[in-house]
């Protein structure tokens, strides 16, 4: 049952965050290269790393990273644009509903302190597009994460093992169910 669940999970986060925006964005790539326009695909820091508490989830935004990856560089004769948007917390409709580890659905909750709003997310988008980036991250913990994998992989790997062996990290709901390690 829990196998055929977590297929059932797997199949829906790769629809809602790999499938649909690159669905979306095949049905205007003949305008787009008719127009040099842009493509920006919304990820999150998930698309940099993977989260022990979110494999699935990090999964199917790392595959939309190297779908804009791909995509750009497809595009690239037609001088099409395409970026990619890093965001951390953003504030959610509140009935907005998340797949809890135990296949329920449930609110989403957490402190809106830091949460980045619909119009901040909507001004980014702007500004990538205007400038053709490639990418941008809306985060301190991802400009950190991203800058650290350019400098030294090394380092951002060593800081991974050192965290998931060390005690620090911590064992999902998710994974305390399956007996497994947060890491996959």
């Amino acid at each position: 049952m829990l196998g055929r669940f977590r297929r059932l999970r797997c199949s829906r986060a790769v629809a809602a965050n790999l499938m649909g925006p690159v669905d979306a964005c095949s049905f205007a790539l003949p305008y787009l290269k008719k127009t040099h326009g842009s493509i920006v695909f919304i990820s999150g820091l998930a698309g940099l790393h993977g989260l022990a508490k979110g494999v699935i989830y990090s999964a199917s935004k790392m595959a939309l990273t190297a779908r804009a990856q791909g995509l750009r560089a497809e595009l690239s004769p037609f001088d099409v644009h395409v970026g990619v948007l890093f965001l951390g917390f953003t504030r959610n409709d509140p009935d907005k509903l998340f797949y809890r580890p135990d296949g329920t659905l449930g609110p989403i909750t957490r402190p809106f302190r830091y949460h980045l709003t619909q119009e901040m997310v909507a001004r980014e988008v702007l500004k990538l597009i205007r400038f053709r980036r490639r990418a941008h991250e809306l985060s301190p913990l991802g400009l950190g994460m991203r800058l650290l994998s350019r400098i030294s992989p090394r380092v951002h790997f060593g800081f991974e093992c050192l965290s998931t062996h060390s005690g620090l990290h911590r064992m999902s709901t998710e994974d305390k169910v399956n007996g497994e390690r947060g890491h996959q």
